[in-house]
């Protein structure tokens, strides 16, 4: 099954019209799971954050202790190549790993790293591969620092569950 969402008109109709879309959508998706619909309640709790103009790189990973902040940028400097010179096998999710360090999102990262077996690659020299075939490396000379991200990553880290988050919205 295939759900669309977002708006694709030239009319620029923004924000309102593309969130409306996404709800749809996964409303769509939690319907055909047989799930409770999204319904917005009053005194919900909000989990979006509203950012200062201008958004400066620095301010990115504000809130967060400087070794989490470091290990998210490293991350962020992958350009997720749609066919990533990384992992030319195609059986290490490298790119969905930076992806979802880059947006905190550490569990999902462990997940597709336990999936992929990393532990085992994590010692076998594949990930330093990995970073010579960089496409970072390739063109700039500086790899994404594939290995301390995995490395963090194995380590079972959570920092949303080990820390209130919700603090810096």
């Amino acid at each position: 099954t295939l759900f669309c969402c977002g708006e694709s008109t030239v009319m620029g109709t923004g924000t309102p019209a593309v969130t409306v879309s996404g709800l749809s959508a996964a409303n769509a998706v939690l319907n055909k799971l047989g799930k409770e619909p999204f319904v917005y309640k009053k005194d919900m709790k909000n989990y979006v954050r509203i950012v200062n103009k201008p958004f400066t790189a620095e301010a990115q990973y504000s809130g967060f202790p400087d070794p989490v902040r470091e290990i998210m940028d490293k991350a962020s400097a992958c350009q997720f190549c749609e066919e990533p010179s990384c992992s030319r096998d195609k059986t290490l999710d490298i790119r969905g790993i930076m992806r979802r360090i880059t947006v905190e999102n550490f569990t999902g990262a462990q997940r597709i790293a336990e999936k992929m077996g990393i532990a085992e690659v994590v010692t076998s020299g594949v990930l330093a591969e990995c970073e010579r075939n960089c496409i970072q490396n390739i063109r700039h000379g500086m790899p994404v620092e594939i290995r301390t991200v995995i490395r963090y990553v194995m380590q079972g880290r959570n920092y949303r569950a080990e820390n209130d988050v919700t603090e810096r919205m």
